[in-house]
């Protein structure tokens, strides 16, 4: 009788929690998502007077991107998850092609030249999913925030000599930029179950950053972009009937 009473001391505490890490695991989902997006820059300028708005680095348009990464999410009910992930994310702007006015004109002179930002950041992304049926059709809304840090930076400068042009590329950058800024996304996508444990999403999704990218007071630099999200996600475990 001891050795009974030995046994299921030692063991049933083991097959609870096993219950339990296989409840959880069929509550854990892990996923990729691939993002295309279309960026601007945003600037709020200083009104205070002497300050000089139409200076040069204000003409800004916009600029293709995107976010690659991994996302680990956790169902807190079959309709509302949670998660997480690590994203890699490519932020930037560029400027207009603009008329180079030379006060004595040369043949070997550029006669016009643009310029391109990118800034890339890992992303540690906070996100909610709620999942709802319309007509039949699997949909959901996501959004939440991120912290970005700052890994490398690049600028092209394109010169263009009539028919040809030139390309030169730096690095380096330039004093008064944060490493690290805040951002939010929010979007709505249509989901379809691929098999009992794979489902792909497809959603429109907005991103902007909360804090600006520059430590200059006179002119905040901020990022905002609109993009198609395609998303893969696997369970760990496929749910008990």
């Amino acid at each position: 009788m001891s050795r009974l009473v030995l046994w299921l001391a030692v063991w049933a505490p083991l097959v609870v929690f096993s219950q339990t890490r296989n409840r959880a695991l069929e509550k854990l989902s892990l996923g990729i998502s691939v993002e295309v997006n279309y960026g601007q820059r945003l600037l709020r300028q200083d009104p205070s007077p002497g300050y000089a708005p139409n200076r040069p680095e204000m003409a800004g348009v916009g600029k293709i991107g995107g976010v690659v990464g991994i996302n680990l999410g956790y169902a807190l009910t079959p309709k509302l998850t949670v998660g997480t992930g690590l994203l890699f994310s490519d932020r930037g702007y560029a400027t207009n092609k603009t008329e180079l006015v030379w006060a004595s004109p040369d043949a070997t002179y550029p006669t016009h030249s643009r310029t391109t930002f990118s800034y890339y950041f890992v992303d540690i992304p906070i996100y909610a999913i709620y999942r709802f049926s319309v007509a039949g059709l699997g949909m959901y809304v996501t959004g939440g925030p991120s912290v970005g840090n700052l890994v490398y930076q690049r600028t092209a400068v394109i010169t263009y000599f009539g028919n040809n042009r030139e390309k030169a590329v730096s690095k380096k950058l330039g004093d008064g930029y944060m490493n690290s800024i805040f951002s939010f996304h929010a979007g709505f996508g249509v989901g379809v179950p691929v098999s009992d444990r794979f489902r792909v999403g497809i959603e429109p999704l907005y991103r902007r950053t909360l804090t600006s990218f520059s430590h200059h007071h006179e002119s905040r630099r901020y990022f905002h972009s609109f993009g198609l999200n395609t998303r893969l996600s696997m369970k760990f475990k496929k749910n008990k009937l």
